[in-house]
């Protein structure tokens, strides 16, 4: 996926490989407004491995580098956090001390900035970050931070004792309102100056962020009798790395034909506002029908699978008729039992083919397991379904922060069923 600084605050595109590629102008249509694409010559980005996993979870890491001279570092992308911290020469944590790269050493950078302050941050489900906060110039792939705020830890529990990450790159504006539906505004916590960019690309949404994945949709697109021929044609021209995703400042709208808005959820915000929005159905044709009241939909940076409620989990399996594999520790179950998957927001409805949202686990094909998960987050509230980074790379992902809201995008080429 791809994370882009414009209106939005995480959006997933590929770059390179499809822009490229692409045959020319476009005449897309867009929801919420959009009638006309409007020119890029250049986004600031960075493309990573979407297809990494730690401990049979994936997620999304990119390479960055604090200060000049340039030190070297991996980040945790979370969208669930809103600041940057990264391990800091001080720190004894098993976190830090387990990093397989040297760590952010302020003295060896002749633009840090000292603030003089320290700050504690809960990132939720016992994840506490200590640091002082520091200002220097921060780099990842063409994205240019200068003079950037951030929290340089000396302690960080409740993450793994040996990552491939050295901090987080969050993605959660910091609020400051009683009611985020009638006013949103934003302090000056520690968090983003957008603004402080160096390198600007002309007409660039600056205040979203974007992910996007090189998707190849031609499987996709065998059974579809309702796809552009067009879109047919083009996208059998381009080669794609799906593995490969970019985070993005700024939309790319080259590389999508429609987007659909999410609004801010009317229940219960939790923690953090960004980036819910309600959660009014879920469906699996002859399997599972699940209508919900007062329930989040999360996209969440930082999990994999779909993570849901216990109740809602065993619904789902009793319904696919599952039984448990000691062997794998999965729910299995006949892949021809399964249907494409229905998840209802308050505003669009998207749809996962079967194989997208399951895998086949044995040679033949004949048995799967979904790509759902029990929810384990200690954090209120509970009843929300947590859409990790694998729904997330079926779309152009746009995390917006002056619509404050979450969009989804299709590329072209993309079956619209995906998205109405």
């Amino acid at each position: 996926m791809k994370y882009i600084l414009s209106v939005a605050i995480l959006a997933l595109t590929n770059i390179s490989p499809i822009v490229n590629a692409l045959p020319g102008a476009y005449s897309p249509s867009y929801t919420a407004g959009y009638s006309e694409a409007p020119a890029v010559t250049s986004i600031p980005s960075v493309d990573f491995a979407c297809g990494y996993e730690e401990e049979n979870v994936r997620i999304w890491v990119i390479k960055s580098g604090f200060g000049n001279p340039e030190q070297s570092a991996n980040l945790l992308i979370d969208s669930t956090f809103g600041s940057i911290f990264v391990a800091g020469v001080m720190c004894h944590s098993d976190f830090c001390e387990g990093q397989s790269s040297p760590l952010y050493n302020a003295g060896k950078s002749s633009t840090s900035v000292n603030l003089h302050k320290k700050e504690i941050f809960n990132l939720g489900d016992e994840r506490i970050v200590k640091g002082d906060l520091y200002r220097d110039d921060i780099t990842a792939g063409s994205i240019k931070l200068h003079s950037e705020m951030f929290a340089k830890a000396f302690s960080v529990e409740g993450f793994p004792s040996h990552p491939n990450y050295a901090g987080a790159f969050g993605l959660n504006p910091i609020v400051d309102s009683s009611d985020y539906t009638d006013k949103i505004t934003y302090n000056s916590a520690p968090g983003y100056s957008y603004s402080n960019i160096l390198e600007r690309a002309d007409n660039v949404n600056r205040s979203s962020s974007t992910f996007s994945k090189a998707v190849d949709v031609r499987e996709r697109k065998k059974d579809k009798k309702d796809v552009n021929k067009d879109d047919n044609q083009n996208s059998n021209k381009r080669s794609y790395n799906s593995e490969m995703c970019t985070f993005s400042l700024g939309i790319d709208y080259t590389l999508v034909y429609k987007i659909g808005w999410l609004s801010l959820p009317t229940c219960e915000y939790g923690k953090s506002p960004f980036w819910k929005t309600d959660l009014e159905c879920v469906k699996i044709n002859g399997v599972v029908d699940l209508k919900f009241t007062n329930t989040l939909a999360e996209f969440d940076t930082t999990v994999k699978d779909i993570h849901v409620p216990h109740g809602d989990f065993e619904k789902i399996h009793q319904g696919l008729k599952a039984t448990y594999n000691d062997h794998i520790k999965k729910y299995v179950f006949k892949c021809c039992d399964a249907r494409d998957l229905e998840i209802s927001f308050k505003d669009h409805k998207v749809t996962l083919p079967v194989e997208d949202w399951t895998i086949k686990i044995d040679r033949l094909g004949d048995h799967c397991a979904a790509k759902i998960a029990v929810s384990n987050t200690t954090e209120v509230p509970v009843s929300r379904w947590r859409l990790g980074t694998d729904f997330m790379e079926n779309f152009y992902t746009i995390f917006d922060r002056e619509r404050a809201q979450t969009g989804l995008g299709l590329y072209h080429g993309q079956d619209p069923s995906y998205l109405t």
